[in-house]
This record gives structure tokens, C-alpha cells and sequence, in this order.
């Protein structure tokens, strides 16, 4: 399965709005991250090298996380996924033991409701909107140019997620599973 882009698709990507182009990544890094982390459900605790690294379950929960921490961000509302923060937040340690983790499932779950939840808060802002400071940005953070406004708070969402998409992949590859992408 791939992702094709035709000459006509590439010129509007090119003459999309902020908005539209925030939502055109949300939408694409969703399509390539899910095949791959769907058909790992029954491979789920498999490290991606010899020596660990992040496995599915830990992606996961991590990605979801993220996300719910950095839409947070910008809408100054509670992080709904708190309950991953002591296993799977910055920092942490992907453990072997699977009983640290809910189940695979529910996880994924409430990774695609977290995605659904931030493109949903995307048709609620303006352009306008995007370049306001977030509303709740750690303190420790505050500096950083990755915290700058909305649209760059949206935009670490993508990337920090496509950045694990290759720990999927080699976790993917471990499990010997077949690129899902030629």
C-alpha cells in the first residue's frame, strides 16, 4: 500500500492554507502510521532491534500521549492520557513486561480518538488562530521555537509521530513482517 500523489494533488498541496496543510499532515501521517501499527497487534511487545528500543505497545501509548500533551498545549484543557505518563512519557523506559501496559487494543483506540479529537479542534481555529502562543505551555519549554504558536505545536504533533514511524517499522521488520510500503 502507498501513498500516490498526482501532479494536481502536489499543486493544491502547494497552495493550501495553514489549516489546510495541517490537516492534509494529521491526515497522511495518521494513513502511514496505522497499517503498520494495526498489524502488529498480535506482535505487540516486539523490540525493533537486538538491544530494545521502542516497541509497538510503548509507541503507542507514547504517541497518544504526545499528542494529548500537546493539544493540551494549545487549548489550555487537562491531558486526557495522564494515565500513560508514569510507563510511556519522554524519557521512559519501554519494558518487556506487558502487564506495565493496558491492552494493545485500547491503546490503539484511544490513539485514532486522540488524532480524530485534533483534527476536530483543527475546524475550530482561523489562520488567525495559528500564529497565537499556546495557552498552556510548560515552563521549561516556554523558550523553544517548537512552542512558538498553535500552527507549531500542530505541526511537533506530525512530526514527533513520522519520527517513531521508523521504530515501528524496524519493530515491523523484527516480527518479520514485509514493508507495507514499497
Amino acid at each position: 500500500m502507498g501513498v500516490r500523489v498526482t501532479a494536481t494533488d502536489f499543486v493544491k498541496i502547494l497552495v493550501m492554507t495553514t489549516l489546510e496543510l495541517l490537516r492534509h499532515q494529521l491526515e497522511t501521517s495518521r494513513d502511514w502510521f496505522l497499517p503498520g501499527a494495526r498489524d502488529m497487534a498480535d506482535a505487540a511487545m516486539t523490540f525493533p532491534t537486538p538491544k530494545g528500543g521502542n516497541h509497538p505497545t510503548w509507541l503507542i501509548g507514547h504517541l497518544t500521549l504526545a499528542e494529548d500533551q500537546m493539544r493540551a498545549m494549545v487549548t489550555g484543557e487537562p491531558v486526557e492520557a495522564e494515565a500513560y505518563k508514569a510507563t510511556m512519557d519522554m524519557g521512559s523506559e519501554p519494558s518487556a513486561d506487558a502487564s506495565k501496559y493496558p491492552p494493545y487494543d485500547e491503546m490503539l483506540a484511544a490513539w485514532e480518538a486522540s488524532r480524530a479529537k485534533t483534527l476536530a479542534l483543527l475546524d475550530k481555529l482561523s489562520e488567525a488562530d495559528l500564529n497565537q502562543p499556546p495557552k498552556n505551555v510548560p515552563a521549561e519549554a516556554a523558550s523553544m521555537s517548537i512552542f512558538k504558536n498553535v500552527a507549531t505545536v500542530l505541526n511537533l504533533i506530525v512530526q514527533h509521530q513520522l519520527g517513531h514511524v521508523g521504530q515501528l517499522s524496524d519493530a515491523r521488520r523484527a516480527a518479520g513482517r514485509k514493508p507495507l510500503v514499497a
